[in-house]
Order: C-alpha cells, then sequence, then structure tokens
C-alpha cells in the first residue's frame, strides 16, 4: 500500500492549493488500475458488520441512484472523512480539535 500511496500523494498542492495541481484524474487512473483496490464513489456508509472485533461488511447507500450497497472483504479504509466506518464498528474516537 505504501507505494500506491506515493504515487498518487502531491507534494506541490498542499493545503488549498490550485485544483489543477490536486490530479485528482491521475490518481483515480492510479487506483483503478490497481487490481488489489475496490473502489467506490458516492456511496453513504450506513452500518457495518462486524465479527470477533473485525469488520467483515460494510453497508452503503450510493447517493444519486438509492441502490444499496453490501460490501464484503477482509481490509477496509474508512475514507469517509468523518469516520463513519470506525465509530459504526465500534472503535474508539475522540472529537474535537487537536491543541
Amino acid at each position: 500500500m505504501g507505494r500506491i500511496v506515493r504515487e498518487i500523494d502531491n507534494y506541490e498542492a498542499g493545503v488549498g492549493g490550485a485544483a489543477c495541481l490536486y490530479r485528482d484524474g491521475a490518481r483515480q487512473d492510479i487506483v483503478l488500475n490497481e487490481p488489489n483496490i475496490t473502489l467506490f464513489t458516492n456511496l453513504h456508509v450506513n452500518g457495518v458488520d462486524v465479527k470477533s472485533e473485525k469488520i467483515k461488511a460494510v453497508y452503503a447507500l450510493h447517493l444519486e441512484t438509492l441502490e444499496k450497497y453490501v460490501i464484503e472483504g477482509d481490509l477496509f479504509a474508512d475514507c469517509t472523512g468523518d469516520t463513519t466506518v470506525g465509530i459504526l464498528a465500534g472503535a474508539d474516537y475522540r472529537y474535537g480539535r487537536d491543541p
């Protein structure tokens, strides 16, 4: 996974850089061409199935089509931006701002 992170990282954009510096299309192409990653976009996660403290499935709703998804797997990356998957799975978390 580290190699992909280095491939898609963009040290030029920083925070609030010009949109063209983020290279979103190039990043998406890299992820879509990786056989070990399945990318789901425009989904709202609304549930998880946890067994023995491990996530077995994620339940989601497609925001445009309202199609329901059950996504099973061995590894999940919580890229929701607000730790939805982790919270629904019962993981420890903090709320607030760093000092």
